[in-house]
């Protein structure tokens, strides 16, 4: 499987009876990632990963997505904490250094190909009180590490967007580009995030 970029089809889903449903077609998008490390109610989390992808537009008029999803372990509390953004302006205008505005969503997620998505757990996703249009939720450290797993090994992911108002997810796909000054670090947050998931019950 190539390491640049990719698209990926998700399979066709029936709407009829189902609260949300997503997109048929992944748009392909650039990702690229480096360490990142955030705050949490005044407490310095410990590491993580800030990801950061573009689909890139073919002309200075087109409206291009960006996706900004930050994902910090709170090694406290055995979970990480993500915070997520969905940016839209004309590739002309990103081209000349204006920032993407922010669109109001109602969810973000990250999948890893094969695995689960960093939704959490209780199903509820939070807008911050904060951050203008981020939203924000605690995802299991066992998806945490396959995010960062995934950018060190440059596995193919699938964002999830929804819009505000909205009954359909967006789908954005590609496989996470990072620095190689950036992989050891991010490949010890990955085992750091594995150390700490919750030890499996006896049985």
């Amino acid at each position: 499987m190539p390491t640049g970029r990719i698209k990926l089809l998700a399979a066709a889903m029936l709407c009829a009876g189902v609260a949300v449903c997503v997109a048929q077609d992944a748009n392909q998008m650039d990702i690229t990632a480096r360490p990142h490390q955030s705050k949490a109610e005044g407490r310095t989390l410990g590491c993580g990963i800030r990801i950061v992808g573009t689909v890139p537009g073919k002309t200075d008029a087109d409206t291009v997505p960006v996706i900004d999803f930050a994902l910090s372990l709170d090694e406290a509390n055995g979970v990480a904490l993500v915070r997520g953004v969905f940016l839209e302006g004309t590739r002309g205008a990103l081209n000349s250094g204006k920032r993407p505005d922010r669109q109001p969503i109602e969810a973000i997620w990250l999948r890893v190909l094969g695995a689960a998505d960093t939704a959490p757990p209780t199903g509820e996703y939070v807008e911050s009180t904060s951050d203008p249009r981020a939203i924000i939720y605690a995802t299991p450290m066992a998806s945490a590490a396959m995010v960062l797993d995934a950018a060190v090994h440059k596995r193919p992911v699938q964002f999830g967007v929804r819009p505000k108002g909205a009954d359909t997810d967006r789908l954005f796909s590609g496989s996470i580009g990072i620095a190689p000054a950036d992989q050891a670090q991010i490949a010890a947050c990955a085992q750091t995030a594995r150390a700490a998931q919750p030890a499996a019950p006896k049985q």
